[in-house]
């Protein structure tokens, strides 16, 4: 005769989770996406702003475009609070002189919001050289008349 185990007698097995278990115990966590906002200086002393919004089950950020409005209202707020410290549109001047003992004037310039075309571009780099070419003339004293660099 056999005697009836309990379950105290027996040792608990462990129930191997399914495949399914493991993903929706995964998706239920709540240690998800989160919200974030990031602020940091590059090394030019400007902030850079990171606006992360993730969609949740709350009114207010259940969709992809609530949670775009939320970043969009959190970085306009933050680039308000850390406006740019001064646009500047990275141009270079360069002096030299060669051999003769003539100055060499050459200018780079870049778009920028003052100068967002290539048209401008062309304008205020010719102005910048008839200025350093009148300042620095040749060395047979000749110097460039204005508007004469194309």
């Amino acid at each position: 005769m056999t005697k009836p185990t309990t379950s105290q007698e027996t040792p608990a097995k462990h129930k191997r989770l399914t495949l399914s278990e493991i993903v929706e115990m995964s998706l239920s966590k709540s240690g998800g996406k989160s919200s974030a906002v990031s602020l940091s200086r590059n090394a030019s002393g400007e902030t850079l702003i990171e606006v992360t919004v993730a969609t949740s089950d709350d009114a207010d950020t259940a969709t992809i475009e609530d949670a775009e409005r939320g970043a969009h209202e959190v970085y306009a707020r933050l680039v308000a609070a850390y406006p740019p410290l001064g646009a500047h549109d990275n141009s270079a001047l360069t002096l030299t002189r060669n051999a003769k003992g003539e100055t060499q004037v050459e200018v780079t310039t870049r778009t920028s919001e003052t100068l967002p075309t290539v048209d401008a571009l062309a304008d205020k780099g010719s102005e910048v050289y008839d200025r350093m070419r009148c300042k620095y003339p040749m060395a047979n004293g000749m110097t460039a008349r204005p508007g004469s660099v194309a």
